[in-house]
C-alpha cells in the first residue's frame, strides 16, 4: 500500500514544469509574422530566428527579439514578476510572454520556443525541483521505526514466555497468555496512527480555510520552518498602480490638473489611466467632455477639451516643442531614482503637472507578518525584480528583516540558495511564473492560486486558494498545531508501549486490563489529533 500510494504520488508530480510555463503564455498559441509586405498567422512553435513579427496592442509577444519599427509599452510582469510599462521603440530588446499594453511593434525574432527567457524559467524550474531534497515526513520514520520497535517486542516477548516459563515456573497457558499480552498491548498501532491522523485533521482545516498541502510532509516541514522570502508585487502588493502624487508647474492649480488628466485619460482602459480617474473621483473631480480624443501608441492619451489641446503621457512624448525647465527635469530625476513611474500633463505649449505611481500595500499585510513572528518566523525577507528605491520602501514599511532587489529569476535562486546556506528550511511565497523556480527549490512553497500564474501554482507546495495573504499566518499556524499534535501523539504512543510492557511482563495488568488500556491510548491519539477540527476558523 505505501509503494502503491508512494507511486501515485510521483506520477502526479511528474508533471512537465516546462508545460505549465508555457500554458502560463498559451494566449500566444499564434503570431503575425510579415512576409513579402503582408501579415500571416502560423503557430507559434512554426517560427524560427529571423522572422518579422507584427505585435498589436492587447497582444503577447510571442518571441526574444529586437523592435525594429513602431512605440509601445510593454508590461514585463511574466519575466521581472513587476507589473510596470516599459515604453519600447526601434532598437529595444523585448521578450516572449510579455505584453503589448499599447501601440504597435515590428519585432525581428532572435530566440524562439525553448530558448526564449520565458523558456529558461522553465528550464529553471525542473532543474530546481530535480535538485530539491525530497521530504521525509514523520510517516515515513515511523513507518521505518516501526519495523525495529515490532521486531524488539518480538523478541522482547518470545523472552518473556521463556523467562516465565523456565525461570519463574509457571504454568504453560499462564506463560503464553503474558508473552501474548505483551504481544498485545506494544503493538505500535498508536504509534503508527501518531501522523496520519494529525495530519488528515490539518489537511482538512486547512481546506476548509481554502488552503490546499500538495502532501502531508509539506506540513511538517514547513512546521519547521523559521526563514520566508516575500514575492513584492501581487504578493505583498496588489500589483496595480496608483497615484502616490500629484505635481504642479508654474500657476496651474492642483484641481486644474486632475480636471484635465481624468477628462483625458477617461475614455482608456490603460491601468495609469484608471488610477488618474480613480484618484480624481475620490476627489470629487466631475470630468469635463471630450471633443476629439487619441490613444498615443508608447503610452499617452491625447484630447481636446473645451477647444484647447491637452496631452498625457510619458516625457518622451512631450518632445515635440514644449519647454522642460530645469525644475521639471530635476523632479523627473527625483521620481526615477525612487522608482517611481511618471506621467506628464501638458497644453499645447508647456507642461502643466504631473502625477506619479506606486504599487499599493495589501492592507492585511502588515498583521499577516505580525502573526508569522508571533508563530515562529525569525527571519522574513523581501524579494523582487523591483528597483532598490521601491522595494526597500515596501520593507522598511513592513519592517521586515531585509531586501533583494532587481532580481530576475537566476539571481532569486542564487539568493535562496544563500539563505539555505545559513537556514535549515526557507519557505517562499510567490504569483508570477518569474518566481516558479524559486518556489520549486524552497523547502516549502507557496503559491498565492487566487491571482497567481499556472507554473507558480505547479511548483508550489502550498496554495492559497484566497486572493489575499490572510491564509499565509493561517496555513503556518496550522502546520505548528499539526506538528505540536504529532509530537504528543508520538511521545504518548511511545511512553503507553513501554509502560504497558512492563506491567505486563511484570504480571501488574492482565490481558483484558491490557487490551482496555490499548484500546484507550488509540482512541486519545485520535481525540487529539482531530480535536483541532472542531475548534472554529476564527481560531486560526
Amino acid at each position: 500500500m505505501i509503494f502503491l500510494v508512494e507511486s501515485l504520488e510521483d506520477f502526479i508530480k511528474c508533471r512537465s514544469s516546462e508545460e505549465v510555463a508555457a500554458a502560463a503564455v498559451a494566449s500566444a498559441k499564434n503570431a503575425f509574422v510579415i512576409i513579402d509586405g503582408t501579415s500571416r498567422k502560423i503557430p507559434v512553435h512554426d517560427l524560427i530566428p529571423g522572422q518579422l513579427i507584427d505585435v498589436k496592442q492587447g497582444m503577447i509577444v510571442p518571441v526574444d527579439g529586437l523592435v525594429i519599427s513602431g512605440n509601445g509599452q510593454i508590461n514585463e510582469a511574466a519575466i521581472s514578476g513587476e507589473n510596470s510599462f516599459n515604453s519600447k521603440s526601434s532598437g529595444d530588446k523585448v521578450y516572449a510572454g510579455t505584453l503589448l499594453e499599447n501601440g504597435a511593434l515590428v519585432i525581428k525574432a532572435v530566440s524562439v520556443g525553448h530558448d526564449t527567457a520565458i523558456g529558461n524559467i522553465a528550464q529553471l524550474i525542473e532543474g530546481a525541483e530535480d535538485s530539491g531534497t525530497r521530504r521525509q515526513g514523520f510517516q515515513k520514520a515511523v513507518d521505518r521505526y516501526s519495523v525495529y520497535l515490532t521486531i524488539i517486542v518480538i523478541s522482547f516477548s518470545v523472552v518473556a514466555f521463556f523467562v516465565s516459563f523456565s525461570v519463574l515456573h509457571m504454568e504453560l497457558f499462564e506463560s503464553i497468555e503474558r508473552s501474548v499480552a505483551i504481544l498485545f498491548v506494544a503493538c505500535p498501532c498508536a504509534l503508527i496512527l501518531s501522523t496520519p491522523t494529525a495530519i488528515h485533521a490539518g489537511i482538512w482545516i486547512a481546506a476548509r480555510n481554502g488552503i490546499l498541502f500538495k502532501d502531508g510532509g509539506v506540513m511538517e516541514y514547513f512546521a519547521k520552518t523559521a526563514a520566508l522570502l516575500v514575492d513584492k508585487t501581487g504578493t505583498l502588493t496588489h500589483a496595480s498602480p496608483v497615484v502616490s502624487e500629484v505635481k504642479t508647474f508654474g500657476d496651474t492649480e492642483l484641481k486644474d490638473i486632475l480636471f484635465i488628466a481624468a477628462t483625458v485619460e477617461r475614455n482608456s482602459f490603460h491601468p495609469l489611466a484608471l488610477a488618474v480617474c480613480e484618484y480624481a473621483l475620490q476627489r470629487n473631480i466631475q470630468f469635463g467632455d471630450v471633443q476629439k480624443y487619441t490613444e498615443l501608441e508608447g503610452g499617452g492619451a491625447c484630447a481636446v477639451i473645451d477647444g484647447k489641446k491637452y496631452k498625457v503621457g510619458a516625457k518622451w512624448l512631450m518632445d515635440d516643442g514644449r519647454e522642460v525647465t530645469p525644475e521639471i527635469s530635476n523632479w523627473i530625476q527625483d521620481a526615477a531614482e525612487q522608482g517611481l513611474v511618471t506621467a506628464l500633463v501638458a497644453d499645447e505649449v508647456k507642461i502643466l503637472g504631473a502625477f506619479t505611481f506606486t504599487d499599493r500595500l495589501r492592507e492585511e499585510a502588515p498583521e499577516v507578518i505580525r502573526k508569522l513572528r508571533a508563530l515562529g518566523m525569525s527571519k522574513i525577507i523581501m524579494i523582487t525584480g523591483d528597483n532598490s528605491a521601491a522595494a526597500e520602501r515596501i520593507a522598511d514599511a513592513l519592517h521586515l528583516d531585509g531586501c533583494f532587489a532587481e532580481c530576475m529569476p537566476e539571481m532569486k535562486l542564487q539568493k535562496l540558495h544563500e539563505l539555505k546556506k545559513t537556514e535549515k528550511y526557507v519557505a517562499m511565497i510567490g504569483d508570477g511564473i518569474n518566481d516558479a523556480p524559486v518556489l520549486a527549490a524552497a523547502d516549502i512553497g507557496i503559491a498565492i492560486a487566487g491571482t497567481g500564474a499556472d507554473a507558480a501554482i505547479a511548483a508550489a507546495d502550498i496554495a492559497l486558494t484566497g486572493e489575499g495573504l490572510e491564509e499565509l499566518s493561517k496555513s503556518y499556524s496550522i502546520s505548528k498545531r499539526v506538528f505540536l499534535a504529532i509530537r504528543i501523539n508520538l511521545f504518548f504512543s511511545l511512553l503507553a508501549s513501554l509502560a504497558m510492557m512492563f506491567l505486563v511482563s511484570t504480571g501488574i495488568c492482565s490481558l483484558m486490563a491490557g487490551t482496555l488500556i490499548y484500546v484507550a491510548c488509540s482512541a486519545l491519539v485520535l481525540i487529539n489529533s482531530y480535536l483541532p477540527a472542531v475548534i472554529p476558523v476564527k481560531n486560526f
